[in-house]
């Protein structure tokens, strides 16, 4: 036998040390991004808005980091970029565990645009990079009486209302830090329960993953094979993913608690750990091994060799798209008042070659000799003082006792002996009675029998099936469209209880409340108990004052588990507006009792206690609050009401350190003024920045009692600038309605047109834009009112008059915008897009020519003009704009190479048509090329098909048959690897198959995608020249051209490579 201790470089003395957390500044190279669009995004992320420009030239700026550290890591948080873990370093060997970069370099990638890479990012509410990102969030940072040190960041998610912290924590004696994550939501109703916790570190040859499981599903819950795919491949190896494109593995099929990844070369890995049942999500996020991926190394990293990868975490076993829903792997709902915490550690791996599993005390390798002997390698992360046990087929084989530091590696290699008999037997290991334990049979008996595929014959058009898509709508914030569903569900099953109780939902949640009582009425009456339809009885008549139906719901709510917590918060929000405190903080207590971490029923017992004017009692209920959430601003301004000075209000306020600081002061005074306290809700808005919803609020509230007061604060909110004002609140519906009547600006109707419009109240949102007319004299409202008539203003079908009509509105407040700013690159883009959508290509040429002169014009004006040459005809002209073209690359980026393939393509076929069969050759080959300056780098595969007929056309009219065949050939291998979708490139195949006398073979392929796709034009048409009817092929073209303006162009918006077979097919005959 053989044993190794590896010792830790620091030194370390149990009891001897604590944490240490410190706040610096550090001046680091940053790519920047600018320009906030003020028109409204208007869909699951309103009221947020965009940025629209990112800087390829870096500056020097200076970041807050709050730095955690004990003596064997290093953690860094950065509370100006989304509260991230900057990064986390092991001490002695100066190695970094989680990804620190070494430049901020925002690109556009998030929700939002900006993203960074490395470390771990922070992601709540809604699917994607979290729209609080790259933004300030609220923080602060601690000692705790255990030694350890923390910095806790958080902020809220403004669509769902929901709020979310993150304590980062360094224990004294440890090798890894802890985060432990709260998310609560502070309202009745159901949203988007999403969370992933996204983080980083360096890619590299030698990086091999530890990840237990059995599959992989991708984010529509596609199934793979893992770790060795279906082609054979061990996946688990990074470097043996260089095929396809990027990759998102959401790793399942196996129990198991923790995951890392060994850079062998190094010795050195990373390490997490989080109990199964808090947090079951695993994911590896790999950019492709080609140059798509490669490009974006020197794009997002600081000085590195290689790219990084993401390892992700989730409480959800995928990142659900919405073809997820077709699967077993569908979104889930965030509940009503529902709170949710849990803990994950993050820890470096050293010395002793990979992990096979791991805990909160360290992590554990055993490999084979190949000659049967054993190697056992402890990477311990916590001090331990316990024996280490290994059997094999039964029998002890070692134990020791094990006194080692963090860090401090263990090896043991056991010779075979006289055991060889055992190879084949059992393998258990062993440390301190369960503290850590592994046994090679744990694959098999933690091997997981979930199903991966939904059932071949679920019928999505029967009412559970029509009910099922409308709640994946709504867990998708797709609230119209889900109302859809559900009203489709009731038509084939009219009282179907769910169906009822979420139409009333979606009513409610528009402040339709007559509407939203009529449906609850109706599921009352089919089942007077059920509690869903209870509980939202109970919200929709406390909404509409009637109190004692409103208390009806809740009590019979209350008696489901489910919702009895959410039930005693609403009855306890009821009794203070009745100013019953004594119930209030009765029924609070109760909420409390059943969910022990209801922030909200804290909140309410807080302000009950000090109405009633119990100090003590609203102290504690304060204090339990900060210990439940640190960052709770309600808890703070609790704190200040219950002595208002002027040294507690600035205590309050400079703890208020997030993006959009209006939005804590708005919702407290939502919050209050829920309670029916409208003092509280007043004091909560005079403490509030400037802003013009402010405002008005406090206006509305001061109307009778101060009505002087109330006037000059309306004038105030009617001379700010609207920009980036953004309603979202149901409860300031009221206090709009009141502005629009008592105000002369247009600028409340706009507020409340926007507020309508999010919530789906279109004609209301119609009549207030119109109200507003032409006296605006803020550009982003006509492109607001421009977008609002082309996406939510319904036409009457068939009444081209009223289409002229408004295409007329539509480019009278798009011109409207340009004279008021005709700098903005954004409305020249609007109005060069509405343009092309309406096949307007020489207007469209001549704005993109004009605004791509500008100085310093963005690049996405440059990309308009060669768009609009192409569309132009101008395929040269489009291709010289591209070559001077820097396209900043952006995720998702395609459309500038596009444009430059499409005009080589177009050239190429020119010329076979001009019988320059040479010259032809030169544009094919120039089409395959991918310009790394158009944003996107060349991927493993490509799809060549249109590259290789072209090439085999030129070829076969030049006469050199051979080469002709071995270019059709390749448009059939492409077929082989791209065939599936509804493209019009199929025809292609279907072409170059005929030309190679696999005429049967061509039609049936033809048969089957109009089988697949029965509706599809493209289809139909290259169906009709399949068979030779020319005369319907022309007819099925006719039509498209009459029902869509721009063609053939604009059928792109269908079918990509429709226009562009079209146009290769007319050009070559």
């Amino acid at each position: 036998m053989l044993t190794v201790a590896i010792l830790a470089a620091a030194a370390f003395s149990v009891g001897q040390e604590r944490a240490t957390v410190t706040e610096e500044t550090r001046l680091m190279k940053t790519f920047p991004y600018s320009d906030p669009d003020p028109a409204p995004l208007i869909g699951p992320l309103y009221p947020y808005f965009r940025f629209a420009k990112f800087s390829a030239s870096p500056i020097d700026k200076e970041w807050k980091m709050v730095k955690l550290e004990n003596p064997f890591v290093r953690v860094f948080v950065t509370p100006e970029i989304g509260g991230k873990i900057w990064g986390a370093v092991e001490k002695a060997s100066g190695k970094e565990f989680i990804y620190f970069n070494k430049g901020v370099e925002f690109r556009e990638i998030a929700l939002r645009g900006p993203y960074t890479a490395g470390g771990i990012e922070l992601n709540f509410g809604y699917i994607g990079h979290a729209p609080s990102t790259a933004s300030p969030v609220d923080y602060l940072f601690r000692t705790l009486p255990d030694g350890s040190a923390s910095c806790i960041v958080g902020t809220i998610d403004l669509p769902s209302r929901s709020q979310w912290r993150v304590e980062v924590r360094v224990p004294k004696d440890g090798a890894y830090f802890e985060t432990e994550c709260f998310w609560y939501n502070a309202t009745p109703l159901r949203d988007s329960y999403y969370n992933w916790v996204t983080a980083s570190a360096l890619a590299g040859p030698d990086l091999r993953f530890f990840y237990p499981g059995t599959n992989h599903i991708g984010h529509g819950g596609e199934v793979g094979r893992w770790p060795v795919d279906e082609k054979g491949r061990d996946i688990s190896y990074y470097r043996n993913n260089a095929f396809e494109s990027h990759k998102s593995y959401h790793i399942l099929g196996e129990f198991g608690e923790y995951f890392g990844g060994y850079w062998e070369d190094g010795d050195f890995g990373y390490g997490h750990w989080a109990p199964y049942s808090d947090h079951s999500g695993m994911k590896l996020w790999l950019w492709s091994l080609g140059r798509d991926g490669e490009i974006w190394t020197d794009l997002l990293l600081e000085g590195e060799k290689y790219n990084y990868i993401e390892m992700q975490t989730g409480l959800l076993y995928n990142q659900a798209a919405e073809t997820s829903s077709l699967t077993p792997f569908k979104h889930y709902g965030l509940e009503p008042y529902s709170v949710h915490r849990w803990k994950e550690i993050w820890f470096p791996v050293k010395d002793i070659g990979g992990l096979v599993t791991a805990s909160p005390h360290g992590a554990l390798n055993v490999t084979r000799d190949g000659k049967g002997g054993l190697r056992v390698g402890l990477s311990p992360i916590r001090p331990i003082d316990a024996d280490l046990t290994i059997w094999s087929g039964g029998r002890k084989i070692f134990s020791k006792h094990l006194s080692l530091a963090p860090l401090e590696s263990f090896i043991q290699a056991i010779d075979p002996g006289g055991n060889a008999d055992d190879d084949g037997g059992e393998i258990t290991v062993d440390l301190g009675n369960g503290k850590l334990r592994w046994s090679s049979l744990d694959k098999e008996r933690n091997k997981l029998n979930r199903p991966l595929a939904a059932p071949p014959d679920y019928d999505w058009n029967s009412a559970e099936g029509l009910f099922q898509a409308g709640e994946e709508l709504v867990r998708q914030r797709e609230w119209e469209r889900a109302k859809r569903k559900f009203k489709d569900c009731l038509a084939k099953e009219p009282h179907r209880l769910q169906a009822l109780t979420r139409l009333a939902e979606i009513h409610f949640r528009r402040a339709e409340y007559g509407k939203a009582l009529e449906f609850a009425r109706t599921a009352l009456a089919v089942h007077a108990y059920d509690p869903e339809g209870n509980f939202i009885y109970g919200c929709i008549n406390r909404a509409l004052g009637k109190r004692a139906d409103a208390k009806d719901g809740f009590g019979w709510a209350s008696r489901s588990l489910g919702l009895r917590t959410a039930s005693y918060t609403e009855l306890a929000a009821l009794a203070t507006e009745e100013r019953d405190f004594e119930r209030a903080a009765e029924y609070a207590r109760r909420s409390i009792d059943y969910n022990a971490l209801n922030v909200s029923g804290y909140e309410i017992l807080a302000a009950a206690y000090r109405h009633l004017n119990k100090t003590d009692e609203a102290g504690k209920a304060v204090s339990r609050l900060l210990e439940i959430d640190p960052l709770n601003h309600a808890a703070r301004f609790e704190g200040y009401l219950a002595g208002p000075t002027a040294d507690s209000l600035k205590s309050f306020a400079a703890m208020v350190r997030n993006e959009l600081p209006h939005e804590t002061y708005l919702e407290m005074a939502a919050f209050y003024a829920g309670l029916g306290l409208e003092d509280d809700a007043r004091r909560a808005l005079e403490a509030m920045p400037p802003h013009p919803l402010g405002h008005l609020w406090l206006a509305d509230l001061l109307k009778d009692k101060a009505p002087a007061e109330s006037r000059a604060l309306a004038d105030k909110a009617a001379g700010a600038t609207p920009a980036f004002v953004f309603p979202f609140r149901r409860e300031m519906i009221p206090v709009l309605e009141w502005a629009v009547s008592a105000s002369e600006s247009w600028k409340p109707k706009y507020y409340l047109a926007l507020l309508f419009w999010n919530g789906g109240r279109v004609e209301e949102a119609r009549t207030l834009l119109e109200r507003c007319g032409e006296a605006p004299d803020f550009a982003p409202f006509y492109l607001a009112r421009a977008k609002f008539m082309e996406t939510a203003a319904q036409l009457p079908e068939g009444k081209k008059e009223a289409a002229a009509e408004q295409d007329a509105r539509i480019m009278s407040d798009l011109k409207r915008a340009l004279a008021l700013d005709p700098g903005d690159w954004k409305i020249q883009h609007a109005l060069f897009s509405r343009f092309v959508t309406t096949g307007r290509f020489a207007e469209a040429l001549g704005i993109a020519n004009k605004a791509s002169q500008q100085d310093g014009a963005y690049f996405i004006l440059a990309m308009d003009h060669a768009k609009a040459l192409l569309l132009s005809g101008k395929y040269e002209s489009a291709l010289d704009v591209l070559k001077s073209t820097r396209i900043l690359p952006y995720e998702g980026a395609w459309e500038g190479r596009d444009l430059y393939r499409q005009a080589n393509l177009y050239l190429a076929s020119r010329e076979i048509a001009n019988k320059n069969f040479r010259k032809a050759l030169r544009f094919v080959e120039a089409a395959r090329a991918w310009p790394e300056h158009l944003g996107v780098g060349r991927p493993f595969d490509t799809d060549e098909r249109l590259e290789n007929y072209l090439a085999a056309v030129s070829y076969e009219r030049a006469g050199d048959r051979n080469k002709a065949k071995k270019y059709f050939e390749a448009v059939v291998g492409d077929t082989q690897k791209f065939g599936d979708g509804r493209g019009a490139v199929r025809l292609i195949s279907a072409l170059a198959m005929t030309k190679l006398g696999m005429s049967r073979e061509a039609g049936e392929y033809i048969s089957a995608w109009k089988k697949k796709f029965p509706e599809c034009a493209a289809v139909a048409w290259a169906s009709a020249k399949m068979s030779g009817d020319e005369k319907k092929a022309g007819e099925i073209l006719a039509g498209l051209e009459a029902a869509i303006p721009g063609y053939p162009w604009n059928l792109a918006a269908f079918d990509r490579e429709f226009p562009v077979v079209l146009e290769i097919l007319r050009l070559v005959r």
